[in-house]
């Protein structure tokens, strides 16, 4: 069990850093105006369930929470945001 916890966080480690990476270096703005906004925190999920070690639910939770590591992120950095009308079309969104 030592094992699998340890390599499952480093997996965890390893891709919400890349998508907090990817998404601050401006590749979700760039994907966004493809329609691929999501690409990124799917690829990670596809990537995460495939290499995640356990069964099936821990394999799925550790596919997500990459992508709920990006949305808290984001949720934190609209919260931030200055003008009212942009906030709430932000949070909106979210």
């Amino acid at each position: 069990m030592g094992e699998i916890f340890k390599q499952n966080s480093i997996n965890l480690v390893v891709s919400s850093s890349a998508i907090l990476c990817a998404y601050h270096i401006g590749l979700g703005s760039i994907l966004f105006w493809f329609g691929g906004l999501l690409v990124v925190p799917a690829i990670a999920i596809w990537f995460q369930f495939k290499y995640a070690l356990g069964n099936f639910i821990v394999r799925l939770n550790i596919a997500v929470l990459p992508w709920l590591v990006l949305c808290f992120v984001s949720l934190f950095w609209v919260s931030k945001t200055e003008h009212v009308g942009q906030r709430i079309m932000n949070m909106f969104f979210f």
